[in-house]
């Protein structure tokens, strides 16, 4: 078609617009939203449950001290203004929490931001409710983590999938409760039993034990390096049995040239008198790891002779034994 051809009309009779063989106008650009990354909205999710458990202890601690600066300031009147409000900041915060993991899940596309809401806010108040300052705060540095981790894995399955809601729920909820509540009563068993196991010094050498049919091991102590085994009588002494396994142990003749002191050496074992009285009974195990036999706190005077008579070297079941459990 040369350039005199006129041009095709349109249905109203006017010329079409367009250079001549072109085909229909193209589209206009339209401007789009970008699609949110892969794996963003799971990654929020799982950031707002880690943080969901520190957010709940955070806010009781800092509602409680507030509270016990208020109680120990002279606010007068102002006192009942100051509980009202940090009492109202406790469902607020709860309010605030459930509207913020909401709002980041829908910027990021999620699938469930409703509900993973709800799981972040019911686990901080999980963790609100089963603050416990003195235990809690002592071990934060795993109890945080630990309940983040938990509780942030949990919403990241209830955001993964609809199949996976019920389980990621459950995990969140067991993450916010067992954190606070299990592990610090765990951990103070753990540095105990490792205190125990220092106390009893290396598994080569020997400990003592009362072996009489009498005899029933109460307690456990580790003083100054040497171990403490504390035996209750049948008929109701009481004795501490004393291991010299610690760094600044002595010959088990120490004292014994102090002028008050008497020591009589009588079947292997050394008897300490203090002003004519058995003060304590001392012997050797076979391994030279002296031994002390001491009363401990009882109505009566303990027979120590007949105590020292019946210590033995403990062996690596009883050894095992003490140390998961300093009592019976």
């Amino acid at each position: 078609m040369s350039e005199n051809t006129p041009r095709p009309q349109d249905g109203d009779g006017t010329p079409a617009v367009g250079p001549v063989g072109s085909g229909p106008a193209p589209d206009q650009p339209r401007s789009q939203t970008p699609p949110p990354t892969p794996g963003s909205p799971l990654i929020t999710a799982a950031a707002y449950g880690f943080a969901m458990p520190w957010a709940g202890m955070g806010v009781v601690f800092g509602a409680f001290i507030a509270l016990m600066g208020a109680a120990f300031s002279d606010l007068g009147p102002l006192l009942v203004v100051v509980i009202v409000l940090v009492l109202a900041a406790l469902p607020a915060s709860a309010l605030g929490v459930w509207w913020l993991g909401r709002t980041a899940l829908k910027r990021n596309g999620g699938r469930a931001p409703k509900a993973v809401a709800w799981v972040g806010t019911g686990c901080f108040v999980l963790s609100a409710l089963t603050f416990y300052g003195g235990s809690t705060v002592d071990h934060l540095a795993a109890v945080g983590p630990a309940a983040g981790l938990v509780v942030g894995a949990g919403c990241a399955l209830v955001e993964r999938s609809p199949r996976l809601r019920a389980v990621g729920i459950a995990v969140a909820v067991v993450g916010a409760l067992a954190a606070p509540l299990a592990m610090p009563p765990l951990i103070e068993w753990y540095e105990e039993r490792s205190e125990r196991s220092t106390a009893m010094g290396d598994p080569g050498t020997d400990f003592a034990v009362l072996d009489g049919p009498d005899w029933t091991r109460t307690g456990f102590s580790d003083q100054y390096g040497r171990l403490n085994l504390y035996y209750k009588h049948r008929g109701g002494d009481r004795v501490r049995v004393e291991t010299w396994n610690g760094t600044h142990d002595e010959p088990v003749d120490v004292q014994c040239d102090y002028p008050q002191m008497e020591c009589e050496r009588r079947d292997g074992l050394v008897i300490v008198r203090e002003e004519g009285e058995i003060d304590k009974v001392r012997t050797v195990l076979p391994d030279g790891t002296v031994v002390a036999v001491f009363p401990a706190q009882h109505d009566g005077e303990a027979d120590l002779v007949a105590a020292a008579q019946d210590v033995r070297p403990g062996t690596q079941e009883e050894r095992e034994q003490i140390i998961d459990s300093p009592e019976e």
